[in-house]
C-alpha cells in the first residue's frame, strides 16, 4: 500500500492510499499546509495504516505553492529518513485531479534520496534588498 499526498494549493490539498496503481480512498482536504502532518496522522488512524508495513510514499513535488510543496516533502523525507520508507515522486505542472495523474503516470519515479520541490518560478524565501 502506498500513501498519496498532493499538496499544491494553500487552502486544500489530498490524501490517499493506493493499491495496484489506483486509489482505495482519496481525500480532498481543506486547510492550510500548516494542516497536512496533523491531516496526515488522523488519516493514518482512521484508516489503520501501519508506517512500517507501507510500500512507499506517492508525492506531488509540485509545482505549486511554495509553502505546500515544502512542508508535504519535509513530511514525505522524515518519513523517508527515519522510517525508510520509500518515496515515489510525481510533478503536476498542470495540476490534474489525483485519478487523472495515477492513471496518467503511475504512482511516480522512485526518488534515490530525499525529494526536493519542483518550482515553476524562482522562489521567493527571503526579501531583496
Amino acid at each position: 500500500m502506498i500513501v498519496f499526498i498532493c499538496a499544491q494549493d494553500l487552502g486544500f490539498f489530498w490524501l490517499g492510499l493506493i493499491q495496484d496503481q489506483s486509489f482505495i480512498t482519496l481525500e480532498k482536504i481543506d486547510g492550510s499546509p500548516e494542516d497536512i502532518l496533523k491531516e496526515l496522522d488522523d488519516f493514518i488512524i482512521t484508516n489503520k495504516i501501519d508506517c512500517n508495513k507501507l510500500d512507499g510514499i506517492s508525492i506531488v513535488s509540485g509545482p505549486g505553492s511554495f509553502t505546500a510543496s515544502r512542508l508535504s516533502l519535509m513530511i514525505a523525507n522524515g518519513l523517508y529518513f527515519t522510517k525508510s520508507i520509500p518515496i515515489f515522486v510525481l510533478e503536476n505542472p498542470s495540476k490534474l485531479e489525483p485519478e487523472v495523474l495515477i492513471k496518467e503516470n503511475g504512482i511516480g519515479k522512485l526518488a534515490l534520496g530525499y525529494v526536493v520541490p519542483a518550482y515553476d518560478r524562482p522562489p521567493h524565501i527571503t526579501a531583496k534588498h
